[in-house]
């Protein structure tokens, strides 16, 4: 809740008003943030899944989810 008071210079009253206001809507640019974090993160989870996956496979006996060397 927000209060205002308003004092009038010419007379010396004031008013007094109070307000409820809803929180604001997301901008655009926090929507634009939280989509590009979003990506990152999983561009950042396929690369460690690609790696940690190649490495297990140069190691030997590695499982029959490698792929065949020609």
């Amino acid at each position: 809740m927000v209060t205002c008071e308003v004092t009038f210079n010419s007379s010396g009253s004031s008013v007094t008003r109070h307000a409820m206001y809803s929180a604001p809507p997301r901008s655009w640019c926090q929507q634009e943030a939280v989509r590009y974090m979003v990506v990152g993160l999983l561009v950042l989870l396929m690369v460690s899944l690609t790696s940690l996956w190649m490495c297990s496979c140069s190691s030997p006996g590695s499982g029959s989810l490698c792929p065949a060397t020609v």
